[in-house]
């Protein structure tokens, strides 16, 4: 197992204020595995963009809700993000964070293919949160999300990426690594472990 401890004092340096999630084929498994009996007061807000289809409805918030003990949403408009809970961006939607720390969505072109983008995700959380942001790459079939890694890496946030051994689709993890975009190869266990160890500082 790598150095836990040395990650978790990495996120404490950088005191991160909102958690950034993207994923895509494959990405449900590691994402069970990620957020898997985090506290109920967990002190961040956690975002994810996995890419889905317009028609997808609330469906990942209904099978995420009996997978973790954090009160899930599906993103709207002017919602406020607030602590300990997790927020999935809609289907057929950008999802972007305002300077007001709360959501909008917007249906302008898609971004490597998709929309949600995580790409547009994370590059609008980089003008509110700077570099006080961990962002988390979970298994993928395309590049979405290494440009904005890559953003995030040059504000000083942190970036986890999956190791591709472990993840279904190896694409998205291993565009990152390419991009030399992260700090931190880890299963998505491993990643839970860094997160819960992290929470229990707090």
């Amino acid at each position: 197992m790598k150095n836990i401890e040395s990650i978790v004092n990495h996120l404490t340096q950088i005191d991160p204020q909102i958690i950034l999630i993207g994923c895509s084929s494959g990405g449900l498994d590691a994402l069970e595995k990620v957020l898997e009996k985090l506290p109920k007061a967990f002190p961040l807000p956690i975002v994810i963009c996995q890419h889905l289809a317009p028609d997808a409805g609330e469906y990942l918030v209904k099978y995420f809700d009996k997978h973790t003990n954090l009160p899930i949403f599906e993103a709207k408009s002017d919602q406020n993000i607030a602590a300990g809970y997790i927020y999935f961006a809609p289907g057929g939607y950008h999802l972007l964070i305002e300077e007001n720390r709360s959501f909008s969505l917007d249906v302008s072109e898609r971004v490597s293919y998709c929309r949600p983008s995580i790409d547009v995700l994370f590059d609008s959380a980089i003008t509110v949160y700077k570099a006080h942001i961990l962002a988390i790459i979970l298994s993928g079939a395309n590049e979405d999300g290494a440009m904005g890694a890559t953003h995030i890496i040059k504000h000083k946030g942190i970036v986890i990426v999956q190791d591709p051994a472990t993840a279904q689709n190896s694409v998205m993890p291993q565009a990152v690594i390419a991009h030399e975009a992260y700090n931190y190869i880890l299963s998505p266990v491993e990643m839970n472990i860094v997160l819960k160890r992290w929470s229990d500082g707090k």
